[in-house]
């Protein structure tokens, strides 16, 4: 079969910016920035954001995990995945389309 074992195709469009497979992968860096600057980040890049697309947000607040967990509850995106690596919390949101 075609694609199988195959990398995914990576495209850097801007410093912020990732396309894997066809699905846009925003970055968010909001290390340094205390509760609750990191989720206003996050729901300023909502705000700017109309299609769908997946955001990566890495914070190193300690009350990062449960406040992206109840901002995604809040506002019907999706939390995919939440790791805590070296350089903090590390979280990728499923942001829906929206008009």
């Amino acid at each position: 079969m075609r694609g199988i074992g195959r990398k995914p195709a990576v495209i850097a469009t801007n410093p912020e910016e990732v396309i894997v497979n066809a699905a846009k992968i925003l970055e968010l860096d909001a290390r340094g920035f205390m509760c609750p600057r990191p989720i206003i980040e996050l729901a300023k890049l909502r705000r700017k954001t109309t299609e769908p697309c997946h955001v990566h947000i890495v914070a190193d607040d300690l009350a990062f995990e449960s406040d992206v967990a109840a901002w995604c509850e809040t506002t019907g995106n999706t939390l995919l995945t939440v790791e805590h690596l070296g350089d903090g919390v590390h979280a990728t949101i499923d942001f829906k389309a929206r008009s």
